[in-house]
């Protein structure tokens, strides 16, 4: 046997031995991006709807869980994404006060769709992404409205957390819905516009769109 088929071979060898580690590491990824979002389904069922006017108790509440969903957001990676080609172009003053509204609105589509009283949610799938990211996907159904299909894309931070990086309601992603509009204002007009409807869309009551929130 010659020496490059022995190598070959040797290599061959410890990929075979290597194949049962990455895939029980690829179902604890899946498990854990799992409890996630169940965490999230919890905090959901917890808040309260905001169909009719909240005490001040219950808007406190329900701010709380809201602060709870935004830890669980990169919204580094959701930044840079809705950014694109802006996102380099932006000082970093004005990067934070984005990054700050951006997850406010990125909680608000989270929130909006299924903060009720009225709603079920269940888990129906957990799968790799053509990305290899973690996707988990969940059914919700509203008392008098046809269910929808919420997915979570998730994948693991700068230090290792796994953290969501991506909604995709009814197969539409949110994270490329908002990358066409905060282009389009920010083309069409400059940053700052951006920044100004980014604040005065968050002080709009939300609404049961299955779309990203239009600014």
């Amino acid at each position: 046997m010659t020496r490059q088929a022995r190598f070959f071979i040797g290599g061959f060898l410890t990929l075979l031995l290597l194949v049962p580690q990455l895939r029980a590491a690829s179902e604890t990824q899946l498990v854990e991006g799992e409890a996630m979002v169940k965490k999230v389904i919890d905090i959901l069922n917890k808040m309260h709807p905001t169909k009719d006017p909240l005490t001040p108790q219950q808007t406190t509440e329900n701010e709380h869980h809201k602060d709870s969903i935004g830890q669980m957001i990169d919204i580094e990676t959701m930044s840079r994404v809705a950014l694109d080609k802006h996102y380099s172009k932006t000082n970093s003053n004005d990067l934070s006060t984005f990054k700050d509204l951006f997850k406010r609105l990125v909680v608000k589509s989270a929130t909006a769709n299924t903060s009720s009283n009225k709603v079920k949610i269940v888990i129906r799938q957990k799968t790799f992404n053509k990305n290899q990211n973690i996707l988990i996907t969940t059914k919700v159904r509203r008392r008098g409205d046809d269910p929808i299909l919420m997915k979570y894309e998730i994948k693991p931070d700068s230090v290792g957390k796994l953290k969501i990086i991506d909604l995709i309601l009814d197969e539409e992603s949110i994270m490329e819905n908002y990358k066409s509009q905060f282009n389009e204002t920010i083309t069409k007009n400059n940053f700052k516009e951006l920044i100004s409807r980014l604040e005065n869309n968050l002080k709009k009551v939300p609404g049961k769109s299955t779309k990203a929130e239009k600014i």
